[in-house]
Parts: C-alpha cells; structure tokens; sequence
C-alpha cells in the first residue's frame, strides 16, 4: 500500500530537516561557525535531499526532459532561497535570545510552512499540470467535422 503524498512528504521533511539541524550543530558545536553562516550549508543540504525525494518519491516524477527537470528545480530554489532567507533572518533573530540549537528549532515551523505550501501549490503542482497537459494533447485529438460529402 502506498502511503498518501501528505504523508510521504511529511516524511521526506523530517529527513531533511534531521539532516539540516545535524549538520547545523556540527558546524556550530564542532566548528565554531555563528548560527547564521553555519545555516546556510545545513539548509542547503536539506534542499538537496528535499527536492529528489519529494519529485521522486512523493510525486513520483521520474525521468522527464532536462528542460522540465530543470523548470522544476528552479522553481523549487526560488521557494527554497526565499525560505533560506526566512530561516536565516529567524535563526539570527532568535540566536540573540537563545543558544544556536533552540534558535534554529524555534525557526522551523515558519520555515516548513513556506517550503510546504509553495512546494505543494506552485512547483510540483505546476510541473505536475505540464505532465498532464502534455500527455493529455497528445492523447486527444480534435473531432473531424464530415461535410456529408462522400468523396
């Protein structure tokens, strides 16, 4: 049985967030990077894992031209920048207040609330309505109108 896609991205953003708060607190904790600039690469590695999980696994997009692969991974950086710079002016806000680990806790759910209904309604949803409007006109044909004439 195939688990519902809200489930299965609901998993793939647990992964991704694991692997992003890990590799935070290794750069913070065992590299002594500030919280702001240890961000950006944890951040970005959960956009990596994020985005072929969720085409693949989620919304089983396989294959496909590189032109609609790369329409969709452009669309799903733009969301994932835009929700970059959230996070990272959230963790800096609340690093003022909080330790780096608290900090970037208190940022997710902003942060998964941007990337999830972007995600959702713009690219995969997008990519999704080109799938089906290409297979679609490929599929239908318009009717031949007859004159009545027999040739």
């Amino acid at each position: 049985m195939r688990l519902p896609e809200a489930v299965r991205f609901a998993l793939v953003g647990v992964l991704n967030t694991l692997i992003d708060v890990g590799l935070f607190t290794t750069l913070t904790a065992g590299l002594g990077l500030t919280p702001a600039w240890a961000n950006i690469p944890s951040y970005a590695a959960g956009v990596l894992v994020s985005f072929t999980l969720n085409r693949r696994w989620t919304f089983g997009r396989t294959g496909g031209d590189a032109a609609l692969v790369a329409g969709e991974f452009s669309r799903f950086l733009a969301v994932n920048l835009a929700g970059l710079l959230l996070s990272t002016a959230l963790v800096a806000i609340f690093a003022l207040v909080l330790p780096p680990l608290a900090a970037k806790l208190v940022s997710l759910p902003a942060s998964f609330a941007w990337n999830f209904l972007l995600s959702r309604g713009f690219v995969f949803r997008a990519a999704g309505v080109q799938r089906f409007a290409a297979s679609s006109s490929a599929a239908v044909q318009e009717p031949r109108v007859s004159s009545g004439r027999s040739s």
